[in-house]
């Protein structure tokens, strides 16, 4: 306790202290922290004072050396806790604030983990359910993320991760198109939504994949992308470039999808993913080095979920792995989706029906037999009722 708040007293005092005492300063400072960096305490505090010596005027340019010195002690002991101080000061990302991200990708395994850490404030799962504090700690996330891409240290780090971050920034742009952002930051809605934007527009360009970029910007598909929506529409034109042009990026971001299918608890996340993985599964390389069996078992398992959304994704990527035996698959998921449709709200029994509509459509006669009959029956039941409520009967055609 009483070290950190040596260290404090210190720092607050750079400000308004000549350039004759620096040596003194550094000095204690070094004798602080070089050895005893891991026992400070109260790390916000620590941090918004070296933010504060970073705005002294230029010709003191000795304090904001020091103040910056101070942090890369820091650092190697505290690395999450400084990140998350920094990010309330990172909407937006001022001069300042630059120079403090700069000093944290002091190399390429920090800068890693710090791109790490960002990843994991940017993501939020429902904007609806979010409070002001998630949502400018995601929106000042996205800032330092969109300006890493300027800083040579991250850029290095991103090319390592950009499979990391392909799904979490895509989700991130229709994340904030549906944000209901706090009223001091409402007039900044068009800026935050074309910074998500950017950032995915970054990854492409960071994977030098210059071939799909310019395949989605001819079919003015970043535009769409930042429409309002579009979110969806835009994802499938996305992919099918990435697909039609035989994308490096492909296996990556498909090992990330199915990872997500696997582990994740974020539906919206997992619709993007399997809207992307029933997209680069009509392409054979998007099938190395795993083998379709493996990618079969992981999709049936995602099948699992409750939400029809993810259950229609879910056949048509099965109906991309065009063997004869995924016919048999395709006739023993109806009778499943028949039983969700018919047992839900109004809601789900339209959604099923179009479902079963689009399976049968696929399945193209083969095999179907007795089942339609059951869905014949099923359907009749509906006009049952409606004739019952009305106090009328009708004759179906025979």
């Amino acid at each position: 306790m009483q070290l950190t708040s040596l260290l404090l007293a210190i720092l607050n005092s750079l400000p308004g202290s000549n350039a004759g005492m620096q040596g003194d300063f550094e000095e204690v400072l070094q004798a602080i922290l070089q050895n005893h960096a891991r026992k400070v305490e109260r790390i916000k505090e620590v941090v918004v004072a070296i933010y504060t010596c970073l705005q002294v005027h230029p010709n003191t340019h000795w304090v904001r050396k020091l103040a910056l010195k101070a942090l890369g002690y820091l650092l190697p002991h505290h690395l999450e806790k400084i990140v998350h101080s920094c990010l309330s000061f990172s909407l937006p990302v001022n001069r300042q604030a630059m120079e403090l991200w700069t000093v944290m990708a002091s190399g390429p395994q920090v800068a890693k983990q710090v791109l790490q850490i960002l990843l994991k404030s940017l993501q939020v799962k429902d904007p609806c359910k979010s409070n002001k504090d998630v949502i400018t700690t995601s929106l000042a996330a996205m800032n330092v993320i969109y300006e890493s891409f300027a800083i040579a240290t991250y850029n290095t780090a991103m090319m390592e991760m950009q499979h990391q971050f392909f799904i979490p920034v895509l989700r991130q742009v229709e994340y904030v198109q549906q944000l209901a952002l706090p009223k001091a930051l409402r007039a900044r809605k068009k800026e935050f939504m074309s910074k998500s934007v950017e950032i995915v527009k970054g990854l492409f360009l960071v994977a030098k994949d210059w071939t799909v970029f310019a395949c989605v910007q001819a079919q003015e598909g970043w535009m769409m992308l930042g429409t309002p929506g579009k979110f969806f529409q835009s994802t499938h034109l996305l992919a099918r470039a990435m697909k039609e042009c035989d994308s490096p990026q492909i296996p990556g971001v498909r090992s990330q999808a199915i990872l997500i299918l696997n582990c994740d608890k974020d539906e919206k996340k997992e619709r993007m993913a399997m809207a992307l993985m029933a997209e680069f599964l009509k392409s054979p390389p998007a099938l190395q080095p795993i083998d379709r069996s493996t990618i079969r078992h992981q999709l049936k398992e995602a099948a699992a979920s409750s939400s029809l959304v993810l259950k229609d994704l879910f056949l048509e990527a099965l109906k991309s792995l065009s063997e004869p035996r995924e016919v048999e698959c395709l006739r023993d998921q109806l009778p499943k989706i028949m039983e969700s449709a018919f047992s839900g709200h109004e809601r789900d029994i339209i959604e099923g029906l179009k479902e079963m509509i689009a399976t049968l459509h696929d399945l193209d006669d083969q095999g179907i037999g007795a089942l339609i009959l059951e869905v014949a029956m099923n359907i009749r039941s509906f006009f049952d009722d409606v004739s019952t409520k009305h106090g009328q009967t009708y004759d179906c055609p025979s």
